[in-house]
């Protein structure tokens, strides 16, 4: 699997880790400045020319964590892969080090 903001890890965050609900988010540069990061343009791996759109995983919590969603970048995956052990569940692992609230 490629560690990138895509819907294969969508798929695989959200069986490994069923208390949160995962979705990819397909956004304009402007909504994802406002939502994920300011500075969007440093995020062009989530950049896809043909459809001028941005990609992140958006991470829905529970109803009673009371907290807004929070955007997983393929930045932020990149940067948990390379935290933990290189293995799967070690991933898995950073990941939700990363968005645990």
């Amino acid at each position: 699997m490629i560690v990138k903001a895509s819907n294969p890890m969508t798929k695989a965050l959200a069986a490994a880790l069923p208390e949160y609900t995962f979705r990819l988010e397909k956004l304009t540069p402007q909504q994802f400045s406002l939502y994920v990061d300011i500075d969007a343009w440093k995020h062009d791996d989530d950049y896809n020319a043909r459809t001028g759109k941005m990609q992140a995983i958006k991470v829905i919590y529970p109803d009673n964590y009371y907290c807004y969603p929070h955007y997983l970048t393929t930045r932020d995956l990149i940067k948990a892969f390379r935290k933990s052990d290189k293995t799967l569940n070690g991933f898995i692992q950073e990941v939700k080090n990363e968005i645990e609230v």
